[in-house]
């Protein structure tokens, strides 16, 4: 019309594309899936898989933890995958080792205080503190990777007897840790100087003591040094307040960004790979407020972006 010349887009956008990979690395590792059950699942497990296709993508086997029972599926996300094994070993012990599971609930090594405490920030937080100690006796704190059924079978005769002892200690080191959240809540309250800083410490407090925190991987040896990086942080913003604001410049745009992704996240406890994202701009946090407290990485805002991306 009027020579007009009309362009036909016949280029499938980038979006369209990883969907279709995505959808056809599915189909090719639908054949792991197994349904739940009451014993470990088919064969040992290995640490991925290589689809058949072009692109050769790779997947995570890994256990599920389901209403009936414990199944098996392949995962195209890392995160994912470890978090959904995590679930998987937790519930196999709860169904073969259910006497000694039952015996802990009905004694749970926590003060009638901290039971008060924990409850105001979650109301499921005995059932994660529970999973947090089975997962810790199984695996020996993360140090036994557990992929089939030989292993499992020998490391849960194990936790049998160290589960209740586990849970002490951890009951123990929570105790600390709600300790030393109660002090920075204090101290905030004090705060002088911007307030912009008091408001940052005050969300991160809040993302650290969130509902479901009991769930966040190695929380019994990173949350000892976040909440020391803030209490050094919290002194040093009383002798020099513009500089602690320099510092908050570099992190704010990482976690502008974090808290945007939250938001939108329907389930946080289910978003693994942003929390796995938040630990490490936790670990930047230390590095920037509290540099003479070690982090288990290299961390810098070159890594972050670098996460981010991935």
């Amino acid at each position: 019309k009027n020579d007009e010349i009309i362009h036909v887009h016949t280029s499938i956008s980038d979006e369209h594309r990883i969907t279709v990979h995505r959808s056809g690395a599915e189909m090719a590792f639908a054949k792991w899936t197994l349904p739940p059950q009451q014993n470990w699942p088919g064969d040992a497990l290995p640490k991925f898989i290589t689809s058949h296709d072009s692109k050769k993508t790779r997947g995570y086997p890994a256990l599920t933890a389901e209403a009936g029972g414990v199944g098996r599926r392949v995962f195209l996300g890392k995160t994912d995958a470890a978090a959904s094994h995590r679930a998987g070993l937790v519930q196999l012990f709860r169904i073969q080792q259910a006497d000694q599971v039952k015996y802990l609930e009905k004694r749970p090594p926590l003060t009638p205080i901290i039971q008060l405490t924990l409850s105001a920030i979650d109301d499921g937080f005995l059932t994660d503190f529970f999973d947090a100690a089975i997962h810790e006796s199984l695996t020996k704190d993360g140090r036994v990777d557990i992929r089939d059924a030989a292993t499992f079978a020998e490391r849960a005769a194990d936790a049998r007897g160290t589960l209740y002892e586990t849970a002490s200690e951890n009951a123990a080191l929570l105790e600390s840790l709600l300790e030393q959240r109660e002090k920075i809540v204090t101290t905030l309250e004090e705060l002088p100087g911007d307030p912009d800083s008091r408001l940052d410490l005050e969300l991160q407090l809040a993302f650290l003591f969130r509902p479901g925190f009991l769930q966040t991987a190695d929380i019994f040896t990173r949350y000892p040094r976040y909440l020391k990086a803030m209490q050094i942080r919290i002194q040093r913003i009383r002798n020099n307040a513009p500089s602690d604001l320099r510092k908050l410049g570099e992190i704010e745009p990482f976690q502008n960004r974090l808290s945007s992704k939250l938001l939108e996240s329907e389930d946080i406890g289910s978003a693994h790979d942003l929390i796995e994202f938040a630990m490490l701009l936790e670990e930047f946090r230390v590095n920037r407020f509290a540099p003479e407290i070690k982090t288990p990485v290299k961390v810098s805002a070159q890594r972050l972006e670098e996460a981010w991306g991935n």
